[in-house]
This record gives C-alpha cells, structure tokens and sequence, in this order.
C-alpha cells in the first residue's frame, strides 16, 4: 500500500506571486491510496544445461566457456548469472512496453496509454507531430521525449528531413561511402524532444511494405520530478534453491 499525488491544487494562480506581508498562495496535494499487485519476473538456469567439450589448444577469434560478449568470468557460474540478470532485464523491458496485464503480466505503456489520434496507417507528417504536441502544450501538458518502434522513429526522421546527395571520390581510389540520415531529435513546438527507439513497441504489418506503429508523446517529468521512469523496489536476487517439487520458487522448512 502506498499513497500516490494525483493533483496540486493552487489557490491564487500559478504564477506564485503575492503581496508585501501576506501570505503566499497555498498548495493543497490530492494523494490517493494504491496497492500494489506482486508480480514475480526472472529465469533459472543450471550448471547442467551447459554443455562442455574438452578441446586442446587455445580458441581463435571465439569464445571460451567463461566468456561472453568479449567478456571473462570467473567460473561458469558467474557466466550464468549474467545471463540470468541479462535475460531478466529485457523481460522487465518487454513489460515496460508490452506488458497487458493479463496472467502474470504487467501493466505496460501500450496497456495504459491510449491513442488519441488515428491515422489508419497514414503517412506520418512533421505538420501532424506539430499539431499533436500543440494540443498537449494547449491543455498545460509539456513533452519532454517521443517513443515508438524504429521504423516508426524512421518514418518521424524521412518526415522531418529531405534526403540529401552524397558523393565519394573516386579519382583517390576510394570505393566506399557512408549514407543516411538518422536523427536522435528533432525540433518541436515543445522545444527538442529525444527520439527513443525500441524494437518491443508493437508493430503491425499492413502489406505493401507498409507498417503501422503507435507514436507515443510521453512527459517523462512533472514538476522537475519524474513521472515515467523504471525503478526496481525489490533488488535483484539469485538463489541457489532446493527446490519444492513441482514449483522452481518454493522450498521446504522444517522445524524441530
């Protein structure tokens, strides 16, 4: 149970000014009471789902038993581990964005953000971003980042831009070329707002080459305090259990 601000309540305005020797205008903060629903998210491994080969001489160009992504550990089981806690973030990330609250799952933005426009798989235009940011700036809602799928990010970036020509010299031998434009930000009626790509926003296919995505405008923070952020209350663990036949998280106690 935790209580949560839903509202800040200004008696004389915003602007926070007052008279010589008077009071200044009072904040009355509207807190509701939550309860949060537990929900359990990671992976189990063993020792005895690897499996080992004994070779002779030293491996060339790949990677030994102990190691991962260029990286060494100690032991096989240190190598585990991080693949458990690896594993276990992108899940926690899936959630973030996909998660639909059905099972196990948790809430996640596509579950509790709702599209307030529709294009139909229309053709994203810098005058149609434009226009939505104002009408959130219109009713005193500032966004501070844009997140969608990266083809969508794609479609924001071919809306804000026009492809450009690029040439190499090929008199110096040279054969190689580097193209494209990719923006991380663009400029908006809010100001410049981050372009935060992820492969986890869903994406439907509506043939042709076509592909609809939902853009989300999100404000990140309210009051210089952050109102979307991902904070784990409970730490991560890792346990080496004796497992309770049939559940993996469950042990036996015995009490003398």
């Amino acid at each position: 149970m935790f209580s949560t601000l839903t509202a800040i309540n200004i008696s004389c305005g915003q602007d926070g000014t007052f008279a010589e020797g008077r009071c200044p205008p009072d904040i009355s903060p509207d807190k509701e009471k939550c309860t949060v629903i537990k929900h359990s998210l990671g992976f189990k491994t063993g020792l005895t789902d690897v499996a080992l080969t004994a070779t002779i001489g030293a491996p060339r160009g790949g990677l030994v038993a102990s190691q991962l992504d260029g990286r060494k550990f100690a032991n096989l089981k240190a190598e585990q581990v991080e693949l458990l806690y690896m594993s276990a973030k992108e899940a926690e990330e899936w959630q973030v964005i996909r998660g639909n609250n059905t099972g196990n799952q948790w809430n996640g933005l596509e579950t509790d953000i709702l599209c307030c426009c529709d294009l139909s798989c229309g053709s994203i235009t810098k005058a149609f971003l434009d226009q939505e940011i104002m009408l959130m700036l219109a009713v005193g809602v500032r966004p501070t980042a844009i997140y969608a799928h990266p083809i969508i990010i794609d479609a924001i970036n071919q809306a804000y831009m026009t492809v450009g020509t690029y040439s190499f010299n090929a008199a110096q031998g040279s054969d190689q070329a580097t193209l494209g434009i990719y923006g991380t930000r663009i400029v908006t009626p809010a100001g410049i707002l981050p372009l935060v790509s992820d492969h986890r926003f869903t994406l439907d296919n509506a043939g042709s080459g076509v592909f609809c995505g939902d853009i989300f405008i999100v404000t990140e923070l309210y009051r210089g305090q952050p109102v979307l952020y991902l904070n784990d209350q409970i730490p991560w663990s890792y346990l080496d259990l004796a497992r309770a036949d049939p559940y993996c998280t469950s042990e036996f106690f015995f009490v003398n």
